[in-house]
């Protein structure tokens, strides 16, 4: 059959191929509700999909809330000049230091005898007392400790996350004057990253101490 064109009251209609009426409004009409019916459908699956994983996420978080460190970790991401705030042993949007404390002295030693660069900082501190217990709170770990003839001496030491890079630590506090030097070794960390750890370390022990030269 030959598709032909006949008046309607005025308007142009179009035969289909069995000689019925195609109205062009309609199909217009029927194309344009199928998009929005479509475009709901979609809309509606979305809305379910973001709801059912809000519930889970909610539910998993309150069976199985996560860590200080790791929450502070997710927030480095969205607010790093926040990120030292937020977390222990977040150094900084890139840097963060290891949960693990699992040095030994024998470990301890060979890897200080073979750094030879470090570098020294002065220090001023009210007591001894809190000195270890903050510094661990913050990863930085205390393998040994104690006091020879006035002096209080602490061998510490923290790694980053990745546990490549290291760094260890000699306290020598006056027990008399409560004046303080901290001996800083690292291996495989970077100038900046070394400033950022002693940044770290004094913030770690503000509290206590009464001056950082």
């Amino acid at each position: 059959t030959v598709i032909e064109y006949y008046t309607y009251n005025g308007t142009d209609q179009l035969l289909s191929c069995n000689g019925g009426g195609v109205d062009f409004l309609s199909v217009l009409l029927g194309f344009v509700l199928g998009i929005i019916f479509t475009l709901g459908a979609i809309g509606s699956g979305v809305a379910i999909a973001w709801f059912v994983n809000y519930k889970i996420t909610r539910r998993l978080r309150e069976d199985n809330p996560p860590s200080d460190y790791e929450a502070g970790l997710v927030r480095m991401h969205h607010f790093p000049s926040e990120a030292v705030k937020q977390a222990p042993g977040v150094l900084s949007a890139e840097y963060s230091l290891s949960v693990n404390e699992d040095m030994s002295a024998d470990q301890f030693q060979d890897k200080w005898e073979s750094i030879a660069d470090y570098r020294d900082e002065e220090f001023s501190i009210k007591s001894t007392e809190e000195f270890q217990s903050l510094l661990s709170k913050q990863m930085i770990f205390c393998l040994a400790s104690g006091e020879v003839e006035n002096e209080m001496k602490y061998y510490l030491y923290a790694k980053d996350s990745t546990e490549k890079k290291l760094f260890l630590i000699e306290v020598v506090i006056d027990t008399i004057t409560n004046e303080g030097k901290m001996t800083l070794k690292s291996s495989s960390n970077s100038e900046r990253e070394i400033t950022d750890f002693v940044a770290y370390f004094f913030k770690a022990i503000d509290s206590i101490t009464t001056g950082h030269v």
